[in-house]
């Protein structure tokens, strides 16, 4: 608030020997010597009314229990006005396993929220967002759609026609991607940094012209390895199966359906054709 404007009587004259200058605290003031002089009484009632206006303007005991005001100010102002840093230790404790948030659509206040206090949405959508803790980046915080987190790697690899089976000969399917995904090409099912995790996997394969004595092995393989086998010794003309497996995949992993068969006397053909062989997968997790 501004200070009452001051009115004075005329200056109260004294001769220079009278007139004694000091400074303490770094604050100037003077005194004038002999200290019985005639002061009009509207001169220090007019005093005691600016004295009061900076008492009423600073409050009681401004400078708390610090020495002055100057002092107290230095602890939460710079010099030139702005706020000093604060140390998380002096903020005020607040309820365990809260949140300090404007919750609201405008602004507010932040409060202390727990999860438990935040409204539940109980249909989520595809554009609504999570916090992530980013592993690949120092554990930096992040945000994910639901759509994001839900969209698992996949992909579904299918062929048409036949492909030609030698005996006594292991023999990558050659089947391609119909999903698109990327992942799989090259009859290869390629595992990089974004895809490792747990993967379901499903295989299936026919053949239509086989014989008695026909002796089938079908497989996946992992860098090179077989790991899952489906063998069968067909009783008739058809012979298929299904092998399915539930692996943790890693960076570089690299996968491929097989199949090898021993005949009494020439080739067999491997059946594309009406999803009779085919490669599927999803990370699960």
């Amino acid at each position: 608030m501004p200070l009452p404007s001051a009115t004075y009587p005329a200056a109260i004259v004294a001769t220079p020997g009278e007139i004694n200058t000091s400074k303490d605290g770094g604050y100037a003031y003077a005194t004038i010597t002999p200290a019985a002089l005639t002061i009009p009484g509207s001169y220090l009632n007019q005093l005691s009314v600016e004295i009061k206006a900076i008492e009423t303007e600073l409050g009681t005991d401004p400078a708390g229990s610090l020495t002055d005001l100057k002092t107290r100010l230095a602890v939460a102002l710079n010099n030139d006005g702005t706020l000093k840093s604060v140390a998380l230790a002096s903020l005020a404790a607040q309820a365990a396993y809260s949140f300090v948030v404007n919750n609201t659509s405008g602004s507010a206040a932040p409060t202390a929220k727990a999860i438990n206090d935040f409204t539940a949405k109980t249909v989520p959508v595809a554009a609504d967002l999570l916090m992530i803790a980013d592993s690949a980046a120092g554990s930096a915080l992040k945000k994910i759609t639901r759509q994001e987190l839900l969209a698992q790697p996949a992909f579904i690899a299918t062929g048409s026609g036949n492909q030609t089976i030698s005996d006594v000969t292991g023999t990558v399917v050659t089947l391609t991607d119909s999903v698109g995904s990327g992942i799989f090409a090259s009859n290869t099912l390629t595992i990089d940094a974004t895809t490792a995790g747990r993967w379901l996997l499903e295989a299936n394969w026919a053949v239509t012209d086989a014989a008695l004595g026909d002796l089938y092995s079908f497989y996946l393989t992992k860098n090179g390895f077989a790991f899952k086998f489906s063998i069968l010794s067909p009783g008739g003309t058809y012979a298929g199966g299904q092998v399915g497996v539930i692996c943790d995949l890693v960076d570089g992993d690299d996968l491929t359906m097989n199949i090898y068969v021993d005949v009494l006397s020439g080739t067999r053909n491997l059946a594309k054709d009406g999803g009779l062989t085919w490669f599927t997968g999803q990370r699960i997790g």
